[in-house]
């Protein structure tokens, strides 16, 4: 299905980088890409949903109630995959110059792996 979307995808997956392939990469590549095929309608209603919130940071007079929109949206789907999130005051906000809280959401599955750091 994705092949699509994904014309040069290509049918073997291709090794992590800097990982030799193993056969435990290859079927984890596998099923990740089966899972995406799956679920195709699910991810392009998504990035339908998202893009169609015109959350344009550089224009922030216009577009600060876009902005809070897309921050309940994301805040909706980190909690509806598990994850935990909340909002915390922007410390550079004025009375003259609102800004919108940082959102910070979190999905804490082994405190021992690596920390990933998503901004957008």
């Amino acid at each position: 299905k994705s092949d699509i979307f994904c014309p040069h995808r290509p049918h073997h997956p291709p090794s992590l980088p800097n990982q030799p392939r193993t056969m435990a990469s290859d079927e984890f590549i596998s099923s990740f890409f089966n899972h995406v095929d799956s679920n195709i309608e699910l991810y392009i209603s998504r990035l339908a949903e998202a893009v169609a919130i015109p959350s344009v940071s550089s224009d922030l007079p216009t577009h600060l109630p876009d902005i809070l929109k897309m921050m309940t949206w994301t805040e909706k789907h980190i909690l509806a995959l598990g994850g935990t999130s909340r909002q915390l005051p922007n410390p550079l906000t004025t009375p003259s110059r609102p800004l919108p809280p940082i959102l910070l959401g979190e999905f804490l599955s082994d405190p021992k792996k690596k920390t990933v750091c998503v901004y957008g």
